[in-house]
């Protein structure tokens, strides 16, 4: 559930309505995606917007959303890898600053 409603008719609802496509295929998981004023809609695990409803008008959609079990390697390890290759990066920068230390 979101409430878009301090971006008026502009473009964000819609950026908001494309990052949780994002999440869904990130999980593999549906979503319904329910607002106050903005896009609501159904998207399914593969990223795909089933339904919508419009910026503006009042409505309402029905559609049958798959329970589904399970994770995803995303969902297990989370940020944990982009860390690593973080700290890696980190250790390849500073490495020759503590050869050259030794070399002297």
């Amino acid at each position: 559930m979101t409430n878009d409603a301090w971006f008026g008719k502009t473009a964000e609802p819609y950026l908001h309505l494309a990052l949780a496509v994002f999440r869904t295929v990130e999980h593999r998981l549906a979503m319904v995606r329910s607002t106050n004023t903005g896009v609501s809609a159904f998207i399914d695990p593969m990223g795909r917007i089933t339904q919508q409803t419009k910026l503006t008008d009042a409505e309402a959609i029905i559609e049958t959303v798959p329970m589904m079990s399970g994770g995803t390697l995303y969902a297990w390890l989370g940020d944990w890898p982009a860390w690593l290759s973080i700290l890696g990066m980190l250790w390849l920068w500073i490495r020759p600053l503590f050869l050259r230390r030794r070399s002297c």
